[in-house]
């Protein structure tokens, strides 16, 4: 009789572990998001990260995918190339199926070489640098070329009216403004323009930037671009304004940040640049966006933010159709005109995707199309 009891309640033991670990939320789908958090150009990884993060929500709180919930883990890349490396190895290391970002070209070069031979998919929502593109590897990239946003500028901005164009450089991310300005500076000089100046400059150097806007003051210029992050091209403006208040300023989708027009203040008013979003945008499904995003952290999203959700979201559909990250690079190849917030998204045969830029200018403090 003892026996007979000790048996039964070793079935209701071991039937009790069987439904309880039967019955348990199946383990969640690790996704890694790699940005700056903490340096010059935080803003566009802050915010990245806040709409990847909104994204992770909504997915979550619908069923997640395939019934599995999504985990993201968060590395912060320093801003370097072996922080970026470091942070994929991080995140390897802790098994995610995908990665969101670099933001930064110069990071990418330190983290493409871990995710590929890891064979991890990775989708930046804004790496430009073209040593990256036409690439058969497991690095996606939202963002058009550098070569194909440089020409564009150059043509648009030559049409605008300018024929002499001073160009200041970050030389911190060489990997991108490199091969950016020399593309410029060739397609402009091809439709009439002269390259007055061109500048690589340090912002963290303790000279400061005094010796870089004095060179560029000096080149007799119709204008000067800066290739830059939003602070950077605050204070080159702010420095240039001081000298010649009617000297024209340009930049590109890099500066166009709340940092660049809050810092910048009165120097930034009449800036020149791109943007591969519309800010104003009414449509129903950016509205909602926009809405739940400032809702939850107190800001309006960014080019970055938009990019990042977009990537989640292309991410998220190729998952769908996938069990294993084996295939996972092969179905975001096969993803053609998906509705993004406010472009359709989708790769070509390298994983290179494109994007549509607009230019706008600066008018008491705010972005509007021109």
């Amino acid at each position: 009789m003892n026996y007979m009891c000790r048996f039964q309640r070793l079935i209701f033991v071991f039937g009790g572990l069987f439904f309880l670990f039967g019955c348990s939320e199946p383990e969640p789908i690790r996704i890694g998001f790699i940005a700056d958090f903490e340096g010059r150009a935080s803003e566009l990884g802050i915010s990245g990260r806040n709409a990847v993060q909104l994204a992770v929500d909504e997915v979550n709180a619908a069923g997640g995918i395939n019934g599995r919930k999504i985990e993201l883990l968060v590395r912060d890349d320093m801003s370097t190339k072996e922080g970026g490396a470091n942070a994929a190895r991080s995140l390897v290391k802790a098994q995610v199926r995908a990665i969101i970002g670099p933001i930064r070209s110069v990071v990418a070069g330190g983290v493409v070489p871990i995710i590929n031979e890891a064979e991890i998919v990775t989708v930046s929502p804004t790496v430009l640098a073209a040593s990256l593109v036409g690439k058969d590897d497991h690095f996606f990239r939202m963002a058009s070329s550098s070569r194909k946003d440089a020409e564009h500028y150059a043509r648009r901005l030559y049409a605008e009216g300018y024929n002499k164009i001073a160009v200041a450089s970050d030389a911190n991310n060489e990997l991108f403004t490199g091969p950016w300005v020399e593309t410029f500076r060739a397609e402009f000089e091809k439709n009439g323009g002269t390259v007055t100046a061109s500048i690589p400059f340090d912002a963290g150097n303790s000279k400061g930037l005094s010796a870089t806007v004095a060179a560029l003051l000096k080149a007799q210029t119709d204008a000067v671009l800066v290739l830059a992050n939003g602070i950077d091209t605050a204070q080159i403006a702010q420095q240039i304004k001081k000298t010649n208040e009617h000297m024209q300023l340009l930049a590109t989708s890099w500066s166009a940040s709340e940092n660049l027009v809050v810092l910048g203040g009165r120097a930034a008013e009449g800036m020149l640049l791109g943007e591969n979003y519309d800010r104003n945008d009414t449509s129903a499904q950016y509205v909602r966006f926009r809405d739940a995003f400032t809702g939850l952290f107190g800001v309006l999203p960014s080019q970055s933010s938009i990019t990042s959700y977009d990537a989640a979201q292309i991410l998220f559909a190729a998952m769908r159709n996938t069990d294993g990250a084996a295939d996972l690079k092969s179905k975001l190849l096969g993803i053609r005109g998906l509705k993004g917030l406010q472009q359709e998204i989708g790769f070509d045969g390298f994983g290179d995707g494109d994007r549509a830029l607009t230019l706008v200018v600066v008018k008491d403090g705010e972005f509007i199309r021109k």
